[in-house]
């Protein structure tokens, strides 16, 4: 894992900073960290929003959403679960 994200960190894309924390899926375990506790700007919008909707929501953040990942010849896509809409008792789970 750590030779495979560092690799990639070297990337001009991924810009500067850059900080990354990847877990085991299962136990949680950390795999790798790169300035994990540094403060920065989120990659994506969606990302704000998302922790907009979570922050103002009533979902139990001690409990998880089952996300699966699925492998088609090369590709992996992961495939989120719960509901997306965090609307309670009317959103599509």
């Amino acid at each position: 894992v750590k030779k495979s994200v560092e690799a990639s960190l070297k990337n001009p894309w991924f810009g500067s900073p850059t900080a990354v924390t990847v877990r085991d899926a299962s136990t949680g375990t950390v795999l790798y960290e790169h300035d994990s506790s540094k403060a920065t700007t989120p990659a994506s919008v969606t990302k704000l929003a998302s922790a907009f909707a979570i922050a103002h929501s009533k979902l139990d953040l001690d409990k998880g959403l089952t996300t699966r990942a699925t492998l088609e010849g090369s590709t992996v896509e992961l495939v989120a679960g719960g509901d997306m809409t965090l609307a309670e008792g009317t959103g599509d789970a």
